[in-house]
């Protein structure tokens, strides 16, 4: 069958370059999921994406959909048929209605009895008579994150559609969609240049020259050639000057997506500047003009130098460079006006402005948050075994933590809030591992270590904290820990909650950093404490009702319990082995915990011993699970009857000890190595012994017994959630979350 390429192209206003990558990536899926419906084979599928228009290019297609074999069901034979066998007028009915003789229809018996079918060859379209309903369907079904109407015209879309260009092989084909201009295609087979170094229709000859017929247009449209045209034009630049580019990851591609014809340009600022925090620089630099850092050589200190990304060819390159540098001057002239107007007062200092700041309506101010912080602080500084100097530097950090919301540089700079005290506070000679933990309680916990390394390039003393290791990396944590479980608390006590997609505030990812920054660090403080223990503070400052704050700790508890979960399937552990985990009943809500007890879990399933220990925790829950939550008391010996009764308690009193030894070092796979002995003498008591019995009391003895193996079967993880597999293809579970 002939092969021709598909090309479709979507020209558009400007569509903002975060909703491009989702865009390219939709309408690939999109057209790879059309073709396969319409029984179109083709090759490989190609997205291409700038600033004002998406295409995409399937090479290989079917020029026809092939033919194919069609079985229609029709009346039963009793209504198709009469006695003799004659058929009948609905049968008739039917084989003119499939386009058959009616001599050919087929008689076969279903579940439902015996039907007539007709069976006929449905011929393949043309693959251009079906493109305007296919790309147009397509259209209508993509979806993004705002979209807009305009003019009179009835159709969404992310942005207004200017024109469209559908091509099959070198024929174009005219394409129209509902509510919108007709004139789209017009003319058929034309694209748009660059709006400003090639303004104008663009032919396009053939599909697989679309990319060079816009080159031609000075439109490069294939994105990851525009990374490259950055990427090494930068470096090239700053190595032109004796540096090294700081290539920011997520600048490089929002630049990547701004650009149809991206042309680095190298440009500098007054040496004075360098005298203000790197921080302030970088952000002057990333946020506000979208330019590229330049170093003194690889990771060294900023150069007074930078790359920005114009989009546009190589000529008038000195007017280019000259406005650069003028906003990019008055940004850092700013930036150092409100710096030394910030540096007349220390950062402790803004802590009297603090209660005029609301932090939530129904939370109190932000003075309020910092006295529930330190009021956190001090219970995590007891659970992490700090000593009374990094207690104190945790208190110090939480009193600083939101002084540096009322300073100039933040209300200028938000993104640099938590950054920029931690600066103050070095140039106040405040401690190193308070000034570490006030720049990082905002950030990740993964980011973090970067920010509890030492002092900035600004100076100040490195203190106490500087000589504390992982003390310091403490107290960092305490900081961040305690400014979320607050928020997250106060949240849930203020009545707001993550539905569906919606979580205005943060909440999930509040959650997932408490549980990222305990496990990073490998400290084993609780989370149902935690919960518990930041409702505390609400009460203790703000004096609201204890039963609503429990009610809340509650709810954070779910949603760290939750996003836990959620971490651990993300690292790869089976739905089954997180499950066994969660149910366990000996095992404390610690995130550390938990992750070494799953991965153990997935571990021992792969040995084949560990099927029995399987099977033993599943005969042990079948009973035990619903008896230990009712048990009000352990199984008395003096109660036993049969002989199989004192024999299974006999093997878990032994056992108990050595188990709980390993289940307190972490010994997993050697806890249930350990649980292989209680396998007989659970088997045998469970086949021969009624547990049931008529009598009360040695029924519920007995029920007694049963809830004492299944303890022991599921303290590091209740082995009856497991699906069970044979060893070596636990595998096949994981992933199917």
């Amino acid at each position: 069958m002939s092969k021709r390429d598909l090309l479709l192209e979507i020209g558009m206003e400007e569509v903002p370059a975060r909703f491009l990558p989702g865009f390219v990536a939709g309408l690939r899926e999109a057209l790879t999921g059309a073709l396969r419906a319409a029984r179109l084979e083709h090759g490989p599928v190609k997205g291409y994406g700038a600033p004002r228009r998406v295409a995409v290019l399937a090479q290989g297609v079917d020029e026809r959909q092939a033919d194919r074999e069609v079985e229609t069901r029709g009346p039963s034979a009793a209504a198709a048929y009469d006695a003799e066998g004659r058929p009948t007028r609905a049968a008739g009915g039917f084989a003119r209605g499939q386009g058959v003789p009616v001599e050919e229809l087929a008689r076969r018996g279903t579940p439902a009895g015996e039907y007539v079918f007709a069976r006929r060859t449905e011929h393949g379209r043309l693959t251009a008579e079906l493109l305007p309903a296919m790309v147009s369907d397509m259209l209508y079904g993509l979806q993004f994150p705002r979209q807009m109407r305009w003019g009179d015209c009835d159709f969404l879309f992310v942005r207004p559609i200017r024109w469209l260009l559908c091509m099959l092989g070198s024929e174009p084909v005219r394409v129209a969609l509902s509510g919108l201009p007709a004139d789209l295609d017009d003319p058929p087979g034309h694209s748009r240049g660059h709006r400003f170094l090639a303004p104008g229709l663009v032919r396009v000859t053939d599909a697989r020259g679309y990319s060079e017929a816009l080159r031609k247009a000075s439109v490069i449209v294939d994105p990851a050639e525009r990374e490259k045209l950055i990427s090494d034009g930068a470096a090239a630049l700053a190595a032109g000057a004796k540096g090294t580019i700081d290539l920011l990851p997520d600048l490089l591609e929002e630049l990547v997506w701004l650009a149809e014809h991206p042309y680095p340009v190298l440009g500098s600022f007054a040496e004075s500047h360098l005298e203000l925090p790197e921080a302030i620089l970088t952000t002057s630099m990333r946020y506000h003009q979208r330019f590229f850092p330049v170093r003194r050589g690889a990771g060294g200190e900023l150069a007074a130098a930078f790359v920005a990304v114009r989009d546009g060819g190589g000529e008038h390159l000195d007017v280019v460079r000259r406005g650069y540098e003028r906003v990019l001057a008055a940004r850092l002239a700013d930036a150092e006006f409100f710096f030394r107007e910030d540096r007349k007062r220390s950062l402790a200092a803004g802590a009297a402005e603090l209660a005029g700041v609301t932090y939530h309506e129904r939370l109190g101010s932000m003075a309020d948050k910092t006295r529930r912080l330190r009021h956190l602080g001090v219970w995590l500084a007891v659970q992490l075994g700090l000593s009374a100097d990094q207690a104190g530097q945790v208190d110090r950090a939480a009193e600083l933590a939101k002084c540096d919301l009322v300073t100039r540089v933040v209300r200028e700079f938000p993104v640099l809030q938590g950054i920029i005290g931690g600066e103050y506070a070095r140039l106040d000679r405040e401690d190193e591992a308070v000034a570490a933990a006030i720049a990082s309680q905002y950030l990740p916990a993964d980011e973090a270590a970067g920010h509890a390394g030492g002092a900035g390039r600004t100076g100040g003393a490195r203190g106490a904290g500087g000589r504390n290791g992982a003390g310091s990396a403490k107290v960092a944590l305490a900081l961040a820990v305690a400014d979320r479980a607050d928020s997250l608390v106060g949240h849930a006590f203020a009545g707001v909650r993550p539905t569906g997609s919606e979580d205005p505030y943060g909440m999930r990812r509040a959650a997932s950093g408490v549980v990222a920054w305990l496990r990073a660090n490998g400290c084993h403080v609780r989370l149902d404490e935690l919960a518990d223990a930041a409702g505390r503070a609400y009460r203790e400052v703000n004096g609201f009702d204890g039963e609503a704050l429990q009610t809340a700790a509650g709810e954070v508890l779910q949603l760290l319990t939750f996003r836990l979960e959620a971490l651990l399937g993300e690292e790869g552990c089976a739905y089954d082995e997180i499950a066994a985990t969660a149910a366990s009943t000996g095992l404390a809500l610690v995130p550390g915990l938990w992750s070494s007890a799953c991965g153990a879990l997935g571990q021992a399933r792969r040995q084949a011993w560990f099927a029995d220990v399987v099977a033993g925790g599943v005969r042990a829950a079948g009973l035990g699970a619903g008896a230990l939550a009712g048990l009000t008391g352990p199984a008395r010996p003096e109660g036993f009857v049969a002989p199989e009764e004192g024999e299974l308690h006999r093997a878990c009193q032994a056992a108990a000890p050595e188990l709980t030894q390993h289940l307190e070092s972490g010994r997993f796979i050697d806890y249930w190595r350990r649980l292989l002995e209680l396998k007989e003498p659970l088997d045998r008591f469970l086949d021969r012994v009624l547990v049931m019995a008529p009598e009360e009391d040695l029924r519920r003895n007995r029920l007694a017994l049963c809830g004492t193996a299944h303890d022991l079967y599921a303290r590091a993880g209740d082995l009856s959630k497991l699906v069970t597999a044979p060893a070596g293809t636990a595998e096949e579970t994981r992933g199917a979350r």
